[in-house]
Parts: structure tokens; C-alpha cells; sequence
């Protein structure tokens, strides 16, 4: 039997496969895409959470496209991961093959159905773009179908630790130059955070604010650790009259306390090139009574005075090529692209009191 599905109409690529591939409970799974991300990991999982069998992907990293979370992810459950490019060209297929199991040669052994389309494993490619797929049970085009991701695994290279994290350096640096509309061409856009909890805070000023959604970033396309761009809303701060200090939420404060070598054991002057050209060396500590690190940002620095008495604004700082700090304060409609690719990578969260998030 086979059929060609259009995705995004009415059905999704995700309710084909629950039907023609899950519910078949297979022995052997095996998917190459060009492009996977994070959503499209976590959705693999699920469908496939039930499957005792070995489950093998290739994933392509051409363009730097697939998110390097979604890898980790995958092989944190328990995924035979595989990353593939082709030179100077693009790694570019889309395919699924499932099968009775693996042979010790690496290939499908009775292999029963095959996925052949134009949809990559991602979020928006399973559940939201306008697709077209071949699910087919004819023996002839599965058993090519078999073959073809024999050959896609023996030419690609073993997920390890170290190939994940060097992808994922290239990615943060790619993602620098990325415009929100870039991010949009590609592929998922997300527009929450993580675990969500709505809670009542009090603004500095003392006053009772409006409820706010707090924000924990669950499963980033991209980790903190490597983040070349971090940034929190300035909402809220604490310090006297001649005093303005920022608090940085545990995953961009940590960040900042790495890339500068900040020990929690004492504070540390960093040196940042602010918005007038000047370097200025402002103090950043670690503060246990409130479990945050915060950065005391001079009156003299270019916006903070108006930060401080508005308290409105975000708060970026860049790491430059030659690894120098950048520190600017930005009215919320020139941040707004900052905001917004942390929002389309899910790597941003808020606290009671902030915003933050970085890439």
C-alpha cells in the first residue's frame, strides 16, 4: 500500500506517521533530515517514546540550521545519532524507513515501510508547512529506501560529545549575524520560553505590580554556556541614589561569570566598551541573598540614568570577534530583534521581577 500525504492542510506529517509507522511497532527506525530542531526532537520522542527497538538518524548540519540541542536531546534519550554534511553543498534528504532490526553490517533488516517527502524533522516541517510525502509498503521502493540510508550512515560521522559542542560554537557564532526574518525563513519560530507559572511581584519602586508570567527556558535550541549575546530586562533593580545595580538572572549571569572568569567567591571589575565608545570597568559579583549575580552599572554610562528612573529597558552585552565585552542600554523598540531571536530559539525566560535570554 502506498499513499501521498499533504501535511498542513488538514492532517499533519505527526498524525501520519502515529498511523502508518508507530502503530506498526517496528524493530528498527532509521531517519535522515536536513534540518532538525528542537521541536521536531521532541516530537520524535514522544511519538517513538513506546519503541523498544533501535532508532537511528542522521542529521544534517549544512547552513547550520539544526539546532544543537535538538542533537542532545536525541542522544540523551537514547537515539543512535549520526551528523552529515556534503562539502562545499547541502546534506538535503528527508526519509524514514522502518524495519524488523539492524543488521551488524548496519543494514535494515526486512525493512516494511518507507517515508520519502519534502519535510524535514523539525516542528513546523511535522505539524505546520505545507508538505508532501510518499508512505509506501511496496517492497521494491522500501527495500531502496533501506539501501539509500545505509549508504546516507556510513558517510556521515558519530554524534559525539565533542563534534556536537564544536557545531554548536559555529551555530552561536552563525546565529550573531541571523535577522529574525532569516529565522523565520528557516524554520521554527517558537514564541514562548519553557515552563510557564504566573505569579504577583512588587516592582523596585515598591508599588504592587500587575501579575507577570515567569519563564523557565526548557530544552534551548542552544545552551547558555556557549551564548555570545546576553540580555535582561531592566524592569526592576536595587541600590541607592548613586547606585545602579542590575541583577542577571542564574543562566546569562553564569554565562557572564564564565566568559570573564567571576568567581562567586569574590567580586571582579569587567571592562566593557559602552554605547559612547568609552571602556568603563564596572563591578560583578555574585549576591547569595537573592541567589543572583549582579552588575554595578555606573549613573555616568550611557542610559543608565534613565533606565534607573524609568525602569524600562534591556540591558545587552555582546561579545565582540576579538573577544571584548559590549554593553548598551536599549529602549525596548531597539532591542526588539534581540528579544525576538531569543524568543525563536527558546532561549529566553523570565523571573518575577525581569526578562532575559541570550544566543
Amino acid at each position: 500500500m502506498s499513499s501521498v500525504v499533504i501535511s498542513g492542510i488538514h492532517d499533519t506529517f505527526e498524525d501520519h506517521f502515529r498511523s502508518a509507522v508507530v502503530s506498526k511497532k517496528h524493530g528498527a527506525l532509521a531517519i535522515a533530515s536536513a534540518y532538525v530542531t528542537r521541536d521536531g526532537a521532541l516530537a520524535l520522542m514522544n511519538l517513538f517514546k513506546k519503541s523498544r527497538g533501535e532508532k537511528r538518524i542522521v542529521i544534517g548540519l549544512s547552513g547550520w540550521v539544526s539546532h544543537p540541542q535538538a542533537i542532545r536531546l536525541l542522544v540523551d534519550a537514547g537515539w543512535n545519532v549520526r551528523l552529515a554534511t556534503h562539502g562545499k553543498y547541502i546534506f538535503h534528504p528527508k526519509m524514514m524507513v522502518a524495519g524488523s532490526a539492524f543488521t551488524s553490517a548496519g543494514a535494515i533488516k526486512t525493512p516494511s515501510v518507507a517515508y520519502l517527502g519534502s519535510a524535514n524533522f523539525t516542528g513546523n516541517g511535522l505539524r505546520k508547512n505545507l508538505e508532501v510525502g510518499l508512505t509506501t509498503e511496496d517492497t521494491s521502493i522500501v527495500k531502496q529506501s533501506a539501501n539509500a540510508f545505509s549508504t546516507l550512515w556510513a558517510l556521515s560521522d558519530k554524534a559525539t560529545q565533542s563534534a556536537i559542542s564544536t557545531y554548536e560554537d559555529k551555530f552561536t557564532e552563525i546565529m550573531q549575524r541571523r535577522t529574525l526574518e532569516d529565522l523565520s525563513n528557516i524554520d521554527d519560530v517558537s514564541t514562548t520560553g519553557g515552563d510557564q507559572d504566573t505569579v504577583s511581584s512588587g516592582g523596585a519602586s515598591g508599588k504592587k505590580r500587575k501579575k507577570s508570567r515567569t519563564f523557565t527556558p526548557k530544552n534551548p535550541a542552544l545552551s547558555s554556556e556557549r551564548a555570545k549575546t546576553i540580555w535582561v530586562g531592566l524592569e526592576s533593580h536595587t541600590g541607592n541614589d548613586g547606585q545602579y545595580q542590575v541583577e542577571f538572572p542564574k543562566a546569562v549571569g553564569e554565562r557572564l561569570a564564565n566568559l570573564t572568569g567571576t568567581k562567586r567567591t569574590a567580586q571582579k571589575d569587567l571592562a566593557f566598551i559602552c554605547q559612547d565608545d568609552t571602556t568603563r570597568n564596572l563591578a560583578f559579583g555574585w549576591y547569595g541573598a537573592n541567589n543572583m549575580w549582579r552588575l554595578n552599572v555606573g549613573l555616568e554610562v550611557p542610559r543608565a540614568a534613565w533606565a534607573k528612573r524609568s525602569h524600562k529597558g534591556v540591558l545587552v552585552i555582546r561579545v565582540t570577534q576579538m573577544g571584548r565585552l559590549k554593553l548598551s542600554i536599549e529602549r525596548e523598540s531597539e532591542a526588539a530583534e534581540v528579544i525576538a531571536k531569543s524568543k525563536a530559539l527558546g532561549t529566553w525566560g523570565s523571573t518575577a521581577t525581569r526578562s532575559y535570554g541570550w544566543f
